[in-house]
This record gives structure tokens, sequence and C-alpha cells, in this order.
């Protein structure tokens, strides 16, 4: 609101409610501040990852055998085996939760329309392959042979996990 002065200047006039509005915002900003703050200290602190490996060649599996394990949280980037036969069964457990329990001929059938399971027959050599795969506690992948020996010409596997 405008108002003259006594000399017959036109100066304006705070209301209340003008003088209110600043020291709210000034309010609402050290709130907002305080509970930024709370809120930072309750999120975890980003962990430092560490890539590792699995690299195996020329191996037999005659009974179940965990080819992988963490039980820090992680990434599988990429696990492939290349085996003499197709008779066994893949598990992989991530956080507690069984995510794969199939046999090698499943997967074949499975991964025409998946992108992250692979499995075929390459000139008389088995091919399992399985990418992108995320866990916040746990996770394993184990090969579990039915009743022969698997003789594994290469496994290989890249993943990442929190230290």
């Amino acid at each position: 609101m405008m108002e003259r002065d006594e000399r017959g200047k036109i100066r304006k006039v705070i209301s209340e409610r003008e003088v209110r509005l600043p020291i709210a915002l000034i309010i609402g900003e050290e709130i907002t501040r305080e509970l930024a703050e709370r809120v930072a200290e309750s999120v975890p602190k980003p962990e430092r990852l560490v890539t590792r490996t699995l690299d195996r060649k020329g191996f037999e599996i005659t009974s179940m055998t965990e080819l992988i394990y963490s039980n820090r949280p992680g990434r599988l980037r990429e696990f492939s085996m290349v085996s003499n036969t197709d008779r066994f069964t893949v598990v992989m457990m991530v956080d507690g939760a069984r995510r794969i329990d199939r046999r090698f001929s499943e997967l074949v059938e499975m991964s025409e329309f998946m992108e992250t399971i692979d499995a075929y027959n390459a000139d008389g050599k088995y091919v399992f392959r399985v990418s992108d795969v995320k866990w916040t506690r746990e996770f394993s992948l184990i090969i579990i042979p039915e009743r022969v020996t698997v003789k594994v010409e290469n496994a290989l596997a890249f993943w990442d996990e929190a230290v």
C-alpha cells in the first residue's frame, strides 16, 4: 500500500502481512536445511565396488557345486560356462530366493525369449550364459549334474560387489 508522507512524497507502507512473509520464508529455509541434514545422515553411505572374477578351465563337476557366492551387495555382469554335456541343472539364488532352477534343456527353450540368459549347443559343446543380475544381500550360482560328470571346458564370470 502507498501513502504520502508529511512532505508529500509517496512512500510504501509495509503491512504486517508483508513483514511476516519474509520471516516465514527464512524459517521455512531453516526447517528445510535441518530436514535435509537429517535425511543425509540416515542414508547409507555408498560402498566401494570391487570387481571379482571366476576363471576356471578344464575341471569336472560330479556333485552339486557352487561356482559363485557373494554375501555382499552386488551385480553379476556376466557368467558363462562351456561343458561337454547338457545334463545339468542351474540354480541361481538371489537374496534368498530361487530365481533360476532349470535344467539346461529348459534354459535352451527360455533363452530364445530372454536377453540376459543364453543356453545353446555349439558343435557338441554346451554353452550357458547369464548376465546383469543384481542383489542386495546374497548371491549364489550352483551347477548340479544329472548323474553324470560334467566336464567344464571353461567357466568365466565377472561381478561387482560392495566392500
